[in-house]
């Protein structure tokens, strides 16, 4: 089995709040991802009865952007039969689950942003475990988090959110794929540098030694320069 790529992280929120409810169906959805090969194979989710709608359709574009951007590895796929826990495998047989959080606005008529709902429908797909589709091996479930149509606040507020939820496993992040949809074509959304797997672990540890430092515990010693670089990548300072 290949090793996943390093988690994925945007350089901020696309902030297009305003287009989610704009994506209905399968024409709705920019040139760059109706012109993919799979496109009209990404839009049928077997857990909607393989009937493209809004969700299934900004879900379709948010999985091709992983692959187009390089934030997982290509070809990407639906599951051939409802399962509860995934969207899509990458080209690995790695199996995903896709979020698109959006943040409040006035034309969609919704209520107040709450980062603890999105943060416990991330969380708990991270806890869960789905077989490999090319091996057949059971493996923890990662989730692909398009952040196009969440404004700053509420990114930073879900980010915080997450950190607290994981605080005593924070290496669950590590899990998390961010993307940005591009729905301007001339306009290229660019991709945060992805975190080096081999410093996956001193960032969990940074991690953990924050956490402690604020509640007061011991934690495993973390060089402070270190610690405050590492944090920094992962926030995209």
């Amino acid at each position: 089995m290949e090793e996943l790529l390093p988690a994925s992280r945007v350089e901020h929120p696309a902030q297009a709040q305003a287009r989610y409810a704009s994506i209905n169906k399968p024409e709705d959805a920019p040139k760059r991802y109706r012109e993919h090969p799979s496109f009209y194979d990404l839009v049928k989710d077997p857990a909607h009865h393989n009937k493209p709608n809004g969700k299934t359709v900004r879900e379709a574009m948010s999985i091709i952007e992983s692959e187009l951007s390089h934030a997982v590895t290509g070809p990407v796929r639906r599951p051939e039969a409802d399962n509860p826990y995934i969207d899509f495998y990458d080209g690995e047989g790695h199996p995903f689950d896709v979020k698109t959080p959006v943040s409040t606005s006035y034309d969609q008529n919704r209520g107040p942003f709450m980062p603890w709902v999105v943060s416990n429908s991330v969380t708990s797909q991270l806890t869960k475990t789905c077989h490999n589709a090319l091996t057949g091996e059971q493996e923890p479930v990662c989730v692909l988090l398009d952040t196009s149509y969440l404004n700053q606040e509420d990114y930073e507020a879900m980010w915080r959110q997450l950190r607290m939820d994981t605080k005593d496993n924070p290496e669950l992040l590590a899990r998390v794929y961010e993307v940005n949809v591009q729905l301007d074509d001339n306009t290229p959304v660019k991709q945060r540098r992805s975190l080096n797997p081999a410093r996956l672990a001193q960032t969990a540890a940074a991690m953990r030694a924050e956490s402690a430092e604020k509640t007061q515990q011991p934690a495993e010693p973390v060089k402070a320069p270190l610690m405050r670089t590492l944090l920094n990548r992962l926030r995209g300072r």
